[in-house]
C-alpha cells in the first residue's frame, strides 16, 4: 500500500468531523444520498446556512461513488450503522478521488522528470499536513482538486487539449479564480 493512502486514510480516521466549509456539500452529499432526485426533501434548500450555494456537480459525483458501499453497509444489519458512516464514506471517496489524481500527476512527474523527482514530489506531498488532511475534506477546494491534478499531469505530458478542456470544466463549474492559474500556464506555453 502507498503512503499517501495510508496519510490520507489516518488523517481522515484521527479527524473525522467537519467544518463550516464543508456545510454545503457534506448536506448535499447528504441529500443526494438519502433523498435521491427527491429535491423537496433537500434540507439545504430550507436551511442553506451561511456558506453560499455552490455547484451540485462534485457531491453529485462523490455521492455516486459512494452510494454503492453505503448502501451496502447501511444494509448488512450491524449494530451501530449510522449516518456517521456514510460521512466517513463520502470523505473517504473524495480522498481516492484526490490521492488518485495525486498518483497520475505523480506518473507524469515521472515521465517527465524522472523517478527520483517524482517520489521526492510524492515524499514532499504526503508529509504536508494541510495536502493529507484536507484530501478528506468536503470544502469547494479540494472538489476541485482532482480536476486541477489531472490538468496539471495533460499539462506535463504536453497533452495541450486535455489539458485544455479539464480546466475549463474546472473553472467554468467549479472555481473561476482558476482562470487565473490556468491563464497563466498557458500564457507561459504560448511564449514559448
Amino acid at each position: 500500500m502507498d503512503f499517501a493512502w495510508i496519510a490520507a486514510a489516518v488523517h481522515l480516521v484521527v479527524c473525522p468531523f467537519t467544518s463550516h466549509e464543508e456545510h454545503f456539500n457534506m448536506q448535499a452529499m447528504h441529500d443526494i444520498l438519502y433523498h435521491g432526485s427527491n429535491l423537496t426533501q433537500f434540507d439545504h434548500i430550507e436551511f442553506p446556512g451561511v456558506i453560499l450555494p455552490q455547484t451540485f456537480i462534485g457531491a453529485i459525483f462523490i455521492s455516486v461513488l459512494a452510494s454503492p458501499l453505503n448502501y451496502i453497509i447501511e444494509n448488512c444489519g450491524l449494530p451501530g450503522i449510522t449516518k456517521y458512516s456514510a460521512q466517513l464514506i463520502v470523505r473517504a471517496s473524495l480522498g481516492a478521488c484526490v490521492i488518485g489524481c495525486l498518483k497520475l500527476f505523480q506518473i507524469a512527474v515521472k515521465e517527465r522528470f524522472g523517478k527520483q523527482v517524482a517520489d521526492w514530489f510524492m515524499f514532499m506531498s504526503c508529509t504536508q499536513f494541510h495536502f493529507m488532511f484536507y484530501s478528506t475534506r468536503a470544502i469547494p477546494n479540494i472538489m476541485v482538486m482532482p480536476l486541477v491534478l489531472l490538468s496539471f499531469r495533460y499539462w506535463l505530458l504536453e497533452k495541450y487539449d486535455t489539458f485544455m478542456w479539464i480546466a475549463s470544466a474546472s473553472v467554468i463549474i467549479f472555481k473561476f479564480e482558476l482562470i487565473i492559474l490556468f491563464g497563466l500556464i498557458l500564457m507561459h506555453e504560448v511564449f514559448n
